[in-house]
């Protein structure tokens, strides 16, 4: 899923509201079509300093993971 930081929960570090990332939705594979997403900030990744369009974005997060885990 690919949105932004609405807010942040207690004891994360890292982020901000209102920067762009992309998430996993970890083991549940569901979420990724709602309006909002509560995410664990492990599987979040912040698109702030890369220019990446957010569909690109979902589309590369877990062909990577996947790859990774096939090498591995």
């Amino acid at each position: 899923m690919a949105g932004t930081v609405r807010a942040l929960g207690d004891g994360v570090a890292g982020f901000e509201v209102g920067e762009p990332v992309v998430t996993l939705s970890a083991n549940s594979g569901a979420g990724g079509y709602a309006a909002i997403f509560v995410s664990d900030a492990a599987y979040v990744a912040s698109m702030k300093e890369v220019n990446l369009d957010p569909a690109l974005a979902v589309a590369v997060v877990p062909n990577g993971a996947t790859a990774y885990l096939a090498l591995t």
